[in-house]
């Protein structure tokens, strides 16, 4: 798929149309989400990689229990705020495998640490889900929470709330 990378390192990393044109042009192709993924360790095209899997999974493809976990294993190669932000958002369409979650509780947590409140937000959703699928982080996910709920932008704490309504073990106080 070198035609995709040229693509995407050619990119001006901000339109979105034109990423949009690239995911019509090359979703269907059995290569495509491999693709992706291995160029989420490629720091110029972590970004529109991480975008088009994101936007992948939003129009309803499923990632195999193998290319999740590869997912997981590459997030310590992303660099950039976007990229995390990406990825983060990509947790709510995918089954967390339990060989992913540790890597998964890693990456997020340590993204509780980023200046950007997007960021933030989405590692609190995704450990968040972590903790409704394994209960041994929920402890620890839930003094987080509460720790957010008391220092946290409103925009952090809506995207708890959103969660917090459907998770029942997450007890927030505002």
């Amino acid at each position: 798929m070198s035609g995709l990378k040229t693509l995407l390192q050619q990119w001006d990393n901000k339109d979105l149309d034109v990423l949009s044109g690239i995911y019509a042009e090359y979703h269907s192709s059995s290569r495509f989400v491999s693709s992706l993924l291995n160029y989420l360790s490629e720091g110029s095209l972590q970004t529109a990689a991480s975008w088009l899997l994101l936007h992948h999974l939003a129009q309803g493809a499923n990632l195999s229990k193998k290319q999740s976990l590869k997912l997981f294993e590459q997030m310590s190669h992303l660099a950039h705020w976007q990229s995390c932000l990406h990825v983060l958002q990509s947790i709510q369409y995918l089954s967390i495998p339990s060989d992913g979650e540790s890597l998964l509780y890693s990456f997020a947590r340590a993204q509780l640490d980023s200046p950007n409140k997007f960021v933030r937000a989405w590692s609190y959703d995704a450990l968040i889900r972590l903790a409704d699928i394994e209960s041994d982080y929920r402890e620890e996910v839930a003094s987080f929470v509460a720790m957010a709920n008391r220092d946290e932008a409103a925009s952090v704490k809506a995207r708890i709330r959103q969660l917090t309504k459907v998770c029942q073990w997450c007890v927030t106080s505002e």
